[in-house]
């Protein structure tokens, strides 16, 4: 039995894609860089930030200088703030669903970005219990991660359902003894909470 949701933050509550797609085309804009190598530069720096080596500001400090440009980190910071969006019709169904069974935000993000969209989206009431790269200290393709999740909880591994939008993490995810739904919209997600008991 399902005890205990855990909601990949970026890709199943916020829209990670639309970030995804605007913010290359919006820093070649702003600041005349290829968006075409944007996610190149950046993804190295943003797996730094998530683990808390670096913060978000250095981050951006890191990709202006790859990119030989002069640095505007406020400037940047608005651009990607501008970006967040909720997946629409998730925020309502984790509200109804913590009613019954517990509720995890499972997240690869670092401190700053989950503030930014705390400050936009109000969305952490909704969890009993945040496991956050920075927080826990690994990232999701890593075994461990979910370890701290059932730590957290204090929930076997079998009782706690991972919904990732990510191929890579929902096999670790299974790796570590959790049931998985693969994430593509909401009435698919929906379906499969039907599926495995879960009403909705």
């Amino acid at each position: 039995m399902i005890k205990a949701m855990c909601w990949d933050g970026a890709g199943t509550v916020t829209q990670l894609q639309y970030t995804l797609d605007k913010i290359p085309k919006l820093f070649e804009e702003a600041f005349g860089v290829p968006a075409a190598k944007f996610m190149e530069v950046w993804e190295p720096w943003e797996a730094r930030q998530e683990m808390n080596e670096i913060t978000n500001t250095e981050a951006w400090q890191h990709v202006f200088a790859d990119f030989g440009v002069a640095p505007d980190v406020n400037r940047a910071i608005e651009m990607y703030k501008a970006t967040i969006a909720a997946v629409p019709g998730v925020l309502e169904l984790i509200a109804q669903l913590k009613k019954d069974r517990v509720q995890v935000l499972a997240d690869s993000e670092c401190a700053e970005y989950e503030a930014y969209r705390e400050e936009k989206l109000d969305f952490l009431k909704l969890f009993h219990h945040q496991c956050s790269t920075y927080l826990c200290g690994f990232l999701k393709d890593d075994v461990r991660f979910y370890e701290a999740i059932f730590r957290k909880t204090g929930l076997k591994p079998e009782e706690h359902l991972m919904i990732d939008d990510k191929p890579v993490k929902i096999a670790v995810a299974k790796q570590a003894g959790m049931q998985t739904i693969l994430f593509k919209d909401v009435e698919q997600l929906k379906k499969g909470l039907r599926s495995l008991g879960i009403d909705c």
